[in-house]
């Protein structure tokens, strides 16, 4: 490749005191790289035509994106990526390091989006002016939410995360804007066709909703991103509506996105237990008890084990809940005796009482008591 790659290894610390632009690389894995690492390491990488192929793209993708930035930004920096960053096969590093994951992007100079797989002219198309390029404006709106960045759970934390975002598109350009990863352009241009057909279901329809993404099955991952932290409920939401490899994965991404005490501590290996560990730290908002555990068989069940689709329909809280909380067990079990919160429900103000069965999620009685005014 006729270029050299110098790696770094400094405590975290240490380099946030120094004066180096440190800038992390938040992307999809490449199916490719992702099923050689699987496989686990080799002795002799040369004896395996699909390891020297990976090795050669893996360096060869950071170079690439390494001059695509310095073509932006002037003065030295230094990047973060997780293919060369992060010891792939030593468990007990990598593990730590996952821990340290939503520090590292909340903390470096900027983060690159990798959109690889869209096209500069997507945002011509999102932003063409006049009132009859409804074709142009869906092209345009599809093309971005149709991107991999979108759909994983890895790169919705490490979005939500950072601190400062540059996107980086199709051939390795590196643009100066894309913060909220042009949704707010999108939407507007969306809205706008709404208003123009009179129908949203007529624009789903021209969008292509059966083989595209829509902005809305997104989520409000911007709004997200300005508060860095949320209940299990908002984040679990998020994340449902994404992809993973490993259902580990999707707790290690939850616990970066999630207000608990305790997100810096290793998650059972058992995506059971993790589910539980992780609902457990965040029982003080509530948000746990409030997401449905089981449904019907006329629903499709999700991987993770609750459903993002139907909560209890209790309205929106006017004060915080009154409980009695105990938690027992290293599988993080829990018993919540009673929990008593005020909500608003058709305009009345009523107190519901939720009574748990220990152990699981199951509600075994909902009382409604006297409406207040």
């Amino acid at each position: 490749m006729g270029r050299a790659i110098v790696l770094t290894d400094r405590h975290l610390e240490c380099l946030h005191l120094s004066d180096v632009k440190y800038i992390s690389i938040s992307h999809v894995w490449d199916k490719l790289i992702f099923d050689v690492q699987y496989k686990g390491p080799v002795v002799n990488v040369d004896s395996k035509p699909e390891h020297s192929k990976v090795a050669e793209l893996v360096f060869r993708t950071v170079i690439n994106i390494y001059e695509g930035i310095a073509a932006q930004v002037h003065g030295p920096f230094e990047v973060w990526r997780d293919y060369v960053s992060v010891p792939q096969w030593a468990h007990e590093y990598k593990v730590n390091i996952l821990l340290k994951i939503p520090d590292i992007y909340n903390r470096f100079y900027f983060t690159v989006v990798d959109m690889h797989d869209v096209d500069r002219s997507a945002l011509d198309d999102i932003g063409a002016p006049g009132s009859n390029q409804t074709e142009s404006h869906l092209h345009g709106n599809t093309s971005v939410c149709n991107s991999q960045y979108l759909r994983r759970v890895w790169t919705a934390m490490e979005y939500v995360r950072s601190q400062n975002v540059r996107v980086m598109m199709r051939g390795y350009k590196l643009l100066e804007i894309g913060d909220d990863l042009f949704m707010g352009d999108i939407l507007r241009t969306w809205e706008t066709e709404v208003a123009l057909h009179g129908n949203v279901f007529k624009v789903e329809d021209l969008a292509g909703r059966r083989i595209n993404i829509l902005p809305w099955q997104l989520g409000p991952l911007q709004n997200l991103k300005k508060i860095k932290r949320t209940s299990f409920g908002a984040a679990y939401e998020i994340l449902a509506l994404r992809g993973c490899t490993a259902p580990l994965d999707f707790f290690y991404a939850l616990l970066g996105l999630v207000d608990t005490a305790f997100w810096d501590q290793t998650l059972f290996s058992d995506p059971r237990d993790a589910r539980w560990q992780i609902m457990k730290g965040c029982m003080e908002n509530q948000s746990p008890v409030l997401m449905v555990p089981h449904m019907t068989h006329h629903f499709p069940r999700t991987d993770n084990g609750l459903w993002d689709i139907r909560v209890w329909g209790l309205g929106f809280m006017l004060s915080p809940p009154k409980h009695e909380l105990s938690v027992r067990s290293q599988r993080a079990a829990f018993k919540a005796n009673r929990l008593e919160a005020s909500l608003s429900l058709s305009g009345a103000r009523s107190t519901w009482i939720l009574c748990l069965c220990s152990n699981a999620m199951c509600v075994l009685s909902l009382a409604l008591l006297a409406p207040t005014s």
